[in-house]
């Protein structure tokens, strides 16, 4: 897995941050476990931005870590993508759900 790059920090806290809304108006009972990951490494960047960090490489290991920690197969969002659609959401918001996804995963590429 790639670690983003200092010029991606701010996109990728957009990207998060997108993703981390949508969940939150599409939440069901509980917020997903997973969630908890995304906010880390929002707030990690934020952080890391504020401080004007200088190891980015440390930063970007935690990122890599928290994303790979979110995406674990039975409490991640593979397993919220399956939940989705169990639950017959509509398709828009699956592909949404999809394409936010695919926007933060692409800094890790």
């Amino acid at each position: 897995m790639r670690i983003p790059r200092r010029e991606e920090l701010v996109p990728l806290h957009n990207a998060l941050k997108e993703l981390l809304i949508f969940l939150e108006r599409n939440k069901k009972a509980k917020r997903p476990h997973f969630c908890r990951f995304l906010d880390a490494m929002k707030n990690n960047i934020e952080i890391g931005i504020h401080f004007e960090l200088k190891d980015v490489e440390g930063l970007g290991k935690l990122l890599v870590r928290d994303w790979s920690a979110a995406n674990n197969r039975l409490i991640g969002i593979p397993d919220y993508c399956v939940s989705l659609e169990k639950a017959r959401k509509n398709g828009d918001e699956i592909v949404r759900f999809i394409s936010l996804t695919e926007k933060v995963g692409q800094f890790f590429k």
